[in-house]
């Protein structure tokens, strides 16, 4: 088996030390966290497109906010 120093998360071929161990449990949790951050993500990005009542939440954000530029001197209650 050939020694794979590019990929962190492929242990080395030989004896698995101490420094090894230490390595491979860092990149094997900066792995579990980047997956779990893309998780959240993308669960709040379809949260952010959630119909209500027929019109996505998104554009009712987008459709404020433009009317908001669109009209500078409009105040709001």
């Amino acid at each position: 088996m050939e020694n794979n120093k590019g990929d962190l998360l492929v242990l080395p071929s030989g004896p698995i030390t101490r420094s090894h161990t230490k390595r491979y449990g860092a990149a094997m949790s900066l792995y579990v966290q980047d997956q779990i951050t893309h998780e959240l993500h993308d669960l709040a990005f379809n949260n952010c497109c959630v119909e209500i009542e027929g019109t996505p939440r998104l554009l009712t954000l987008l459709e404020e906010y433009v009317d908001g530029v669109a009209c500078p001197g409009h105040t709001r209650a």
